[in-house]
């Protein structure tokens, strides 16, 4: 299955070359339509990537071909806002913005249209539709908070920092209401800290960082903070701390360990560390055992390692906090077992209601997760259903919560039932979207393809619901 995925979904690819050296007027129509079906397979299988990008020049490159320069521009705008996200920009960036630029020559109108619109989503019509693509980014809007504004949060109108209504402390408080699977924020840490410590014992190795750096064994946090910014101090210093009085050392430690979070750092062959990073609205997020927001960390970046994006984990309505699991790789662990945790690394007992007293619905939820997680071999379809359920009741939207989704749709493949695993192949395809480093992509396109190609109804089925 996984080979007829990729000719599914490369047989457009592979071909590009022969699209865009269309001579004639019904060959060129004839690329435009292919291309057009190329990027509605695309965007429909969640692949917002180079290839996505590359389709996007080719067609902009057609268009202007035919001299339909509004087209040719619309086009080429819809492929920048696919690069808007990238973390690194790929070729098709500067021939995007080159053939608007050749389209602005060519016809004046449009760059008179440009100048006086709003900035807004673009849609290509009637070859296919790329609305949901994506939005250019609206001027920031300066939220005010309590007595103070906080800047963190001047580029995310859609939360707000808040001491009102939340758990403790200052809280994260939705400003809109944000759909399962929903991207709240993503933003870029500006505050960062290599410990050198080894992440084989991750949170003791950094309490036990946190120690030398109040004990001035060493002073990297110091030598970090340093580096920053006036402004980028102003916003640290508006973090929590527990701390009345105490040395500057202390108080920079005591701001990190309450607001910092950690990831794996692989900072050569082989070797591994645990970074700090705090960032200016995420960090004010509060903690439940049973989240309704999911963090996800760039491990991997070249240029912005450490950028993360907040993501929902069910409906979250305006108003309502925004809160996520800060032991998250401890979700399945019993009651004490978390409240340790976090009082080793946050110093506080957590009073969520998967952590109220004798809570023997939760924990059972949680152990039978963990046996359907380490199972060994087939699980029948009834208990990944349970699984599943359980998995998004609990918060969990990660690998596992995007293999169950796998083992379903190969499951009902298997028994014949393509639409049942054509809907769970794209469940798990849209769990998967936000994720840096893409566990089930493959796998989850290859069914999702395979039974395209059993029943070319279903696409438009699982669309429609």
């Amino acid at each position: 299955m996984d080979t007829i995925s990729r000719n599914l979904v490369r047989e457009y690819r592979t071909n590009i070359t022969a699209m865009v050296a269309a001579v004639t007027e019904e060959e060129k129509n004839h690329s435009i339509m292919n291309l057009a079906g190329y990027i509605h397979i695309l965007t429909s299988l969640g692949r917002w990537d180079a290839d996505l990008s590359n389709a996007c020049l080719e067609l902009a490159r057609l268009y202007f071909g035919k001299e339909d320069y509004a087209q040719a521009k619309q086009t080429a705008h819809a492929g920048l806002i696919v690069e808007k996200n990238f973390f690194i920009a790929t070729p098709s960036k500067p021939q995007l913005n080159e053939i608007i630029g050749q389209c602005h020559q060519e016809d004046e109108r449009l760059l008179e249209e440009y100048n006086k619109a709003a900035m807004g989503p673009f849609s290509i019509k009637p070859m296919v539709d790329l609305t949901s693509l994506g939005r250019l980014p609206t001027s920031p809007i300066r939220t005010k908070v309590v007595n103070y504004t906080i800047n963190m949060a001047t580029n995310h109108p859609q939360v707000r920092v808040t001491n009102a209504n939340v758990v403790a402390g200052n809280g994260l408080v939705a400003q809109q209401n944000f759909k399962k699977g929903a991207l709240i924020l993503d933003e870029n840490a500006f505050f960062q800290c290599d410990t050198r410590k080894q992440p084989e014992e991750q949170n003791r190795e950094v309490i036990a960082f946190y120690d030398e750096e109040v004990n001035k064994t060493t002073a990297r946090l110091t030598t970090a903070y340093t580096q920053l910014s006036w402004q980028d101090r102003e916003a640290f210093h508006k973090l929590y701390t527990s701390k009345t009085r105490a040395t500057d050392v202390e108080h920079l430690v005591d701001r990190c360990r309450y607001n910092a979070f950690n990831f794996r750092d692989y900072t050569g062959v082989g070797i591994q560390h645990t970074r700090l990073v705090v960032y200016r609205t995420i960090s004010f997020a509060n903690h439940s055992c049973i989240p309704n927001a999911v963090l996800y960390i760039d491990e991997n970046g070249a240029d912005l390692k450490g950028y993360a994006r907040l993501v929902a984990t069910r409906q979250i309505n305006a108003g309502e906090e925004i809160l996520i699991n800060y032991i998250a790789e401890d979700w399945e662990k019993s009651r004490d077992a978390r409240q340790a945790a976090l009082m080793l690394g946050w110093g506080f007992d957590c009073s969520c209601k998967a952590c109220a007293p004798a809570l023997e619905p939760d924990a059972s939820e949680r152990t039978l997760c963990y046996t359907y997680s380490n199972v060994e071999g087939q699980i029948s379809c009834a208990k990944l259903r349970i699984y599943v359920d359980l998995l998004h009741e609990l918060g969990v939207r990660d690998q596992l919560l995007s293999s169950a989704y796998n083992m379903l749709a190969d499951n009902h493949f298997m028994e014949g039932k393509y639409k049942e695993a054509a809907y769970y192949a794209r469940s798990g395809l849209l769990v998967e979207t936000h994720f840096y480093a893409k566990t089930n992509l493959e796998s989850l396109l290859a069914v999702y393809g395979e039974c395209i190609m059993k029943d070319s109804s279903i696409h438009a089925e699982i669309e429609e619901s």
